[in-house]
Formats: C-alpha cells, structure tokens, sequence
C-alpha cells in the first residue's frame, strides 16, 4: 500500500481581457494498493482552493481499479464525484473513465 500526496498551483499569468483569471491549489491524496502484481485500486480525495473566489473550496473524491492483463496490456476503469464545491474549478460532478493501454 502507497500514499503518494500531491500540491498543485495553476495561476494565469497572461491572456485574453475578457476571460476570468485563473489561481487555484489542489491537492491530491491517493492510496493505492496493488496485490498479485496484476491487480490495483486507488482511491484519491482531490480538495481544491479557489483564490480568485476568494477561498472557496470544494473536492472530489475518485475510486479506481486496474487489471495488467500481461506485460503490455493494462485496463483501468474510475468514477469520481464532487464532494462539495459547486462552481469551483476541478470540483467535477460526476466522472467515468475507461482506459485501455499498450506499453512499449
């Protein structure tokens, strides 16, 4: 089991009048789990400030599996869904993702 946590700053620095700025902090908190070298699961809680609204917050929390099928392919399937936070940036509401990859 690994806990790898994460802090992200994304500020604009330059750009169009007419569009918002951009200042937000997210942090990323994922633990992982992988057993029998083929199998994983990951659940990561994603809570992010907003600057430019004045430190509003808000989160997700996304729960993911993943299968290696042998050494080159990988399948992974997640769902993800906002804590709180309506209208701050990367507090999605709902999320599923499909992967399916090829390693070289």
């Amino acid at each position: 089991m690994s806990f790898e946590p994460l802090i992200q700053q994304v500020v604009s620095v330059a750009g169009d009048e007419e569009r918002k700025n951009i200042n937000y902090t997210k942090f990323e908190l994922p633990l992982r789990n992988i057993w029998r070298g083929k199998y994983r699961m990951k659940l990561t809680v994603k809570p992010i400030v907003e600057w430019v609204q004045n430190g509003k917050t808000g989160a997700v929390a996304e729960l993911g599996g993943g299968w290696n099928i042998d050494r080159h392919w990988r399948v992974e399937l997640m769902f993800g869904t906002r804590l709180w936070g309506e209208g701050v940036p990367m507090a999605y509401d709902k999320c599923i993702e499909i992967k399916g990859s090829f390693m070289f």
